[in-house]
């Protein structure tokens, strides 16, 4: 499985994936973010692109190292102001080139390895779906609570079996 996405005769591949990822003043969590994208084991390309929102703290210059680290994978929006989180979101999707999008926020983390995988062989498998999603864990100060998500539309989708949580630190994106 690969940890980057393929290069033929010196030009990316699209990517199978596309992941969307937001942040404003994430220092404390943007790396883990990252790096649990880097991680995921797959037989296709992606790409994470990453829109940055001038923050206030270091965020920016984390994003920007990973970025020079990763460039064929990483895609940094490096906004010149501040265009709030809709606007953030819209130039990030807009940016997408992957045949799926897949979300996380800048203070989230995924935690199943194989995750984009499942997914990607689940929808490749069933094009009558348009999604798919997960249970998620929120973690605060005090540790994981419970599972959300858990019994949403369970009547009308169809669970990818050992499927991870992605965490979610609750504190949303500024």
């Amino acid at each position: 499985m690969s940890a980057e996405p393929s290069i033929v005769s010196g030009q990316t591949v699209r990517p199978k994936v596309s992941v969307a990822m937001v942040t404003y003043n994430h220092e404390k969590f943007i790396a883990e973010a990252i790096e649990s994208v880097l991680m995921q084991q797959r037989s296709f390309p992606i790409e994470l692109v990453i829109g940055e929102d001038c923050s206030t703290d270091n965020t920016r210059e984390i994003v920007a190292t990973f970025a020079r680290e990763h460039p064929i994978v990483i895609r940094p929006l490096l906004h010149e102001k501040n265009v709030g989180p809709h606007r953030n979101h819209v130039a990030v999707l807009d940016a997408c080139r992957g045949e799926y999008i897949a979300f996380l926020d800048g203070d989230d983390y995924w935690t199943e390895l194989a995750k984009l995988q499942q997914q990607v062989e689940f929808l490749d498998a069933n094009p009558a779906y348009s999604m798919c999603f997960h249970d998620a864990l929120v973690v605060g100060d005090h540790g994981r609570d419970e599972p959300i998500y858990s019994n949403l539309c369970r009547s009308h989708t169809q669970r990818v079996s050992s499927m991870g949580s992605p965490v979610d630190r609750g504190i949303g994106n500024g």
